[in-house]
């Protein structure tokens, strides 16, 4: 096991007062022994409210006391805190045995790379999850992904922030709104940041995971993004560090960003020269422009009519907010 796994990068705690860290401490020791009553420095419902929210988003595994009642004594000098248990002592004693053998399939990326790891968490993610249209209570924790293979993105931020803890990654989950791709609605949605190689980068994995059903074809627009990026389809809700990095950003990584569309030519061709019947990139924010995914589209089909001599049927999935485009051809 990764000795960072007993030491969770806890940056909500970080960033709070003292005292609000002695309330954040005596919260998360009380939650951790299943105390049925919390004694807690005084503070307002507001407060206590906002401090127990960084405890269950800096601490996955607490996933079993989601509310609590709050009350203080007649000179406002000591709080009470009474967790709402959903599951007995013992279930959840018992699941967090399941939780560390559960991990220990991760140790084989433990010496690798950040941003390997990264990916490999990424990979696994998609490879293996759904979104949980059904909403159960388990897919806003880690145990939806755990015990179901589902869950909503709260789910899945807080299992991706439980599993870089164990292989050693800094990260946040992150809570705001984002843009439903399917219907253009701005909803409550979790992601997360992640520190890889000393930068810091936004990863919604569960936007990745709903972009397409293909399994065999990952996607990786929200793969490292810096804010200016993010913002886009992305409202942030808590105070989080800034991003500004795109080196490694899934596309410049892997060649795969174009800084112009005259460019998309010539990536075009190699990838069809080479037999590729998938053409996956990501333009410069500079090329927004009215029929941008037809042009696209256009300038790609063009080049393989040149290259192949022959008709051909394609298709285009695309996420223009993220200038990310799919071209397939049939």
């Amino acid at each position: 096991m990764n000795i960072n796994f007993n030491n969770p990068y806890r940056y909500y705690f970080t960033h709070l007062g003292e005292v609000k860290k002695k309330i954040y401490s005596e919260l998360l020791s009380g939650l951790t022994n299943f105390d049925d009553k919390i004694p807690i420095p005084y503070a307002d419902i507001n407060t206590v409210s906002e401090i127990f929210k960084f405890v269950l988003l800096d601490n996955p595994l607490v996933h079993y006391a989601p509310t609590f009642t709050h009350w203080s004594d007649s000179n406002n000098e000591i709080c009470t805190i009474e967790p709402k248990y959903k599951y007995s002592k013992s279930i959840s004693k018992r699941w967090h045995n399941d939780i560390i053998r559960y991990l220990l399939k991760f140790d084989t990326v433990c010496n690798k790379s950040e941003y390997k790891k990264e990916l490999f968490v990424h990979e696994y993610c998609l490879n293996n999850f759904c979104y949980d249209y059904s909403f159960d209570e388990k897919s806003h924790t880690i145990m939806g992904p755990i015990l179901e293979n589902r869950a909503v993105c709260e789910g899945i931020a807080k299992f991706v922030k439980l599993v870089f803890d164990y292989v050693g990654l800094k990260s946040i989950v992150v809570t705001g709104d984002a843009e439903n791709p399917d219907n253009s609605q701005m909803e409550g949605h979790a992601w997360n940041i992640v520190e890889v190689e000393g930068e810091l980068y936004h990863l919604d994995v569960t936007f990745d995971m709903t972009l397409t059903s293909d399994r065999s074809a990952h996607r990786y627009d929200y793969f490292n993004l810096p804010d200016n990026d993010i913002l886009v389809d992305h409202v942030i809700g808590v105070s989080t560090p800034k991003c500004n990095a795109v080196s490694s950003n899934y596309f410049h990584v892997n060649s795969m960003y174009i800084d112009s569309l005259e460019k998309l030519k010539g990536y075009a061709g190699n990838s069809i020269r080479r037999g590729e019947r998938r053409i996956y990139f990501k333009l410069a924010q500079e090329n927004k422009s009215m029929n941008l995914s037809e042009k696209a589209m256009k300038i790609v089909g063009d080049e393989y009519m040149a290259i192949k001599n022959s008709g051909y049927s394609i298709t285009m999935s695309s996420r223009p907010e993220q200038m990310v485009f799919e071209i397939t051809f049939r």
